[in-house]
């Protein structure tokens, strides 16, 4: 599993993030570090996610080149 620190600043990071986020086969979650752990798919997930604050995304595999 692959864990990466981002971070979602705007809605337009949001936006951006999702939509790149939807064209990966796999489950892909945020979390905070803490134990929240939200879809990575979800605009309301990645929206809640903004109030991290830390952001981790984690895939199965390696995912870096869509977090770019």
């Amino acid at each position: 599993m692959t864990r990466t620190q981002i971070r979602l600043d705007t809605l337009s990071d949001v936006n951006k993030f999702v939509a790149e986020m939807t064209r990966i086969n796999d489950e892909v979650w945020l979390e905070d570090g803490n134990g929240s752990r939200v879809s990575a798919k979800s605009m309301l997930g990645a929206l809640y996610s903004m109030e991290f604050t830390h952001i981790y995304c984690y895939c199965e595999r390696d995912i870096s080149v869509h977090l770019m």
